[in-house]
């Protein structure tokens, strides 16, 4: 996000049109990541892919 010019979490959840606190509790693995703000991320940067962003965990029931 810093190459993107958005070093704050303030600056990628105005870019990404959710909440700073949505983005900070993502980002410190407080909250698992919802098909919405998915979309958003991927949405709000088109040149980037959900691999590069996200990691995919294995949930064992």
């Amino acid at each position: 996000m810093k190459a993107k010019q958005l070093p704050t979490a303030h600056a990628r959840a105005e870019r990404i049109g959710v909440s700073r606190w949505t983005v900070m509790r993502v980002e410190k693995g407080g909250m698992r990541p919802g098909e919405s703000f998915i979309a958003a991320v991927l949405d709000a940067f088109t040149d980037i892919r959900f691999e590069d962003v996200f990691e995919i965990e294995q949930v064992s029931s």
